[in-house]
C-alpha cells in the first residue's frame, strides 16, 4: 500500500482486488481503518467502528435540512427505494 495509491491498494473495482480482497483489507485495517475513499465514501474496515455506527451513531442517508442528495422526490417512486428511507420508515436506521 503505497501513499501513490489514492485506494489504498483496496480498489474495489480491479479484478486482483475483487479476486483476494482479505490481504489489502487486513492491512487497510492495520494502518488506516477509517478512510475516505477517492469517490467520497467513507470505508470503515473494523468491526467495532461498523458496529458502533448501526448502533450508536445518529445517522441516515438525508441531510440535516432533509434533502435526499441526487433524488427528484416529486418523481412517483422515488421516495419509496428502502435504501433512501431513515427512521421511522427504515427501522433499521438510527433515529437522526
Amino acid at each position: 500500500m503505497t501513499t501513490e495509491d489514492p485506494w489504498r491498494g483496496c480498489n474495489p473495482f480491479t479484478p486482483e482486488f475483487r479476486d483476494d480482497p482479505y490481504p489489502t483489507l487486513r492491512r487497510l485495517r492495520e494502518l488506516d481503518p477509517v478512510n475516505e475513499t477517492p469517490v467520497g465514501l467513507w470505508r470503515l474496515t473494523r468491526y467495532a467502528d461498523v458496529n458502533r455506527l448501526l448502533h450508536d451513531v445518529p445517522a441516515g442517508v438525508r441531510t440535516t435540512d432533509g434533502v435526499l442528495p441526487g433524488v427528484d422526490e416529486s418523481l412517483s417512486g422515488q421516495r419509496l427505494f428502502m435504501l433512501q428511507q431513515d427512521a421511522p420508515t427504515h427501522p433499521g436506521c438510527a433515529d437522526s
